[in-house]
């Protein structure tokens, strides 16, 4: 049995988690954050390094957790790191699906207390920490559970300060609304500690500015923006196919069932003008089991033209997903990386908000029109986008190409600001 899944039964059956939660809070609150606080940044020796003239990298972020965003984010980085200068190693939630992924070093990096433990005998052979990228230093809530788990998340960036080794927060998202008090203390604590930052949208960035100025921080962009496919085939149909993709809005509305009604009501509408205006066949891609195909299930009940309705199964890769997405004339998007990747492959989108970094991707491709919130959906607004868009295709398509060259560069600067931060 594998020793990660080992520890989750020992907790779950035990009732550890309760204080695994306590003794980490008082690890991060009394020993940690004091000691980083008395210490300051720590330059660490590297005479270990012998015999190894590449750089020791360690990327941890969320990867291995089954989200098509995270292993988009993870696969661009490694195809995109300068693998001559640094020897790679990926931190994991659950390295069996990472290995699928990559040939570089893996190793488990547990969801809480126990990763501090797996994580210690790899930082101390490590010259840079790259912490990211994605939504490291969100929050959907200012509720116990989400504390716990920045909690868990910074401790070990902050191990890797009090070890000396160089931390980069790599093309991150933040918040854009305020903290709650514990939360920004953990926060503060690890701006205050970091060798550097880029975070994927002027947001992110405008809003960690307000909490600690004069950051050596970057304004950047999100790294799966790098992924292509080869050979896009665009395919000419004589009626339009339109992409959408869901998640469980029930999440958001705490507990008003009138409120998910209208909206599922509100998209249904919308895909039966698609269908009725321009004989588009729809497809509901789901990221998540359960979640999104429960979702999708229930809007497909809202829809009259069902027999122009098909619906898709999660479990994609990224380049599988931006496959499917290329053949699509629209994508209709809730999640943040679909979104990004239908872009990649020149497919306008039509964004559903249910957190500020959607608006934040659509400021960013420079499409702010395009996005509206799910808590006040609109089907008419909604129906005037697939009008114009799919009425103006090719000219908004050439407006997306010339934008995504210059979020190319962007994103490709972290990448040489990780050498920066480590020469430096």
């Amino acid at each position: 049995m594998r020793k990660e899944r080992r520890w989750t039964i020992i907790r779950e059956y035990l009732g550890l988690k309760y204080v695994e939660a306590a003794v980490s809070f008082v690890i991060i609150f009394v020993i940690f954050i004091p000691l980083l606080k008395l210490k300051g940044k720590k330059e660490k020796k590297d005479s270990w390094r012998k015999g190894n003239s590449r750089i020791k990298l360690l990327l941890y972020g969320a990867y291995g957790n089954q989200s098509v965003g995270d292993d988009a984010i993870l696969q661009s980085i490694l195809e995109n790191i300068d693998n001559r200068l640094f020897d790679v190693t990926v931190s994991s939630y659950k390295p069996y699906l990472t290995r699928k992924m990559t040939h570089h070093d893996i190793i488990w990096q547990g969801r809480t207390l126990d990763g501090l433990f797996y994580m210690y005998n790899t930082l101390r052979k490590t010259d840079i920490l790259v912490f990211g990228g994605g939504g490291v230093l969100e929050t959907h809530n200012n509720s116990l559970v989400t504390t716990i788990g920045m909690m868990y998340k910074f401790s070990k960036v902050y191990l890797a300060k009090l070890m000396g080794v160089k931390v980069y927060c790599f093309a991150i998202g933040s918040n854009t609304k305020p903290y709650s008090k514990m939360v920004k203390l953990l926060v503060e604590t690890l701006l205050d500690n970091v060798d550097g930052i880029s975070t994927r949208d002027h947001k992110s960035f405008e809003f960690l500015t307000n909490i600690r100025e004069n950051l050596n921080m970057k304004s950047l962009a999100d790294p799966a923006l790098l992924l292509t496919i080869k050979n896009i085939i665009t395919e000419n149909s004589a009626y339009p196919k339109i992409g959408i993709n869901v998640m469980p809005y029930y999440k958001l509305l705490n507990g008003d069932k009138s409120k998910l009604e209208f909206i599922r009501g509100e998209i249904a509408k919308s895909i039966d003008y698609a269908i009725e205006r321009f004989n588009a066949e729809v497809y509901f891609v789901p990221m998540v089991e359960g979640d999104d195909t429960k979702e999708q299930n229930s809007i497909f009940e809202y829809i009259k033209n069902k027999n122009r309705i098909n619906l898709l199964s999660p479990d994609y890769t990224p380049n599988e997903l931006m496959e499917l997405l290329s053949k699509f004339d629209l994508f209709i998007g809730t999640r943040l990386h679909p979104n990004i990747l239908a872009y990649n492959v020149n497919t306008p989108i039509i964004g559903i908000a249910y957190h500020d970094k959607i608006f934040s991707l659509f400021d960013h491709i420079q499409h702010p029109q395009y996005v509206q919130s799910i808590q006040r959906i609109s089907s008419s607004i909604l129906n005037s986008h697939v009008h114009e868009i799919l009425m103006n295709k090719d000219s908004i398509k050439l407006k997306m190409k010339e934008r995504h060259k210059h979020l190319v560069s962007l994103a490709l600067e972290s990448f040489e600001d990780i050498k920066r931060i480590y020469m430096k």
